[in-house]
């Protein structure tokens, strides 16, 4: 499985809003825990460019701040999880959600 939260590199928080995020921390996760995390950079990708990019790292699940309904609604036609309105660490937010303390909007 792999887990994209929209990052803020400098202070590794959840970028407050997905449309704005200029990377994302990915996770690659094996029996429930994560063996491998790497940031990448959007290239200052607009919303339907930032979903490409997620399908192009076969991204199952997304944690992030603040999302359009259009966003939204881009990433559930394309079967990818949304954990919208996260606030805090990015590596603390995937520890919940592989613990079932997050629940997907």
């Amino acid at each position: 499985m792999k887990i994209a939260v929209s990052h803020q590199q400098s202070d590794e928080q959840i970028s407050p809003y997905f449309e704005e995020t200029r990377h994302f921390k990915m996770y690659d996760i094996e029996n429930n825990k994560v063996i491998c995390s790497e940031i990448i950079g959007t290239m200052g990708c607009e919303k339907e460019q930032l979903v490409q990019l997620l399908l192009m790292f076969e991204t199952d699940a997304l944690i992030c701040g603040e999302l359009s309904d259009e966003s939204h609604m881009i990433l559930d036609e394309e079967a990818i999880s949304v954990f919208s309105g996260c606030l805090g660490k990015s590596d603390d937010a995937v520890e919940m959600m592989l613990s079932g303390v997050l629940v997907p909007m």
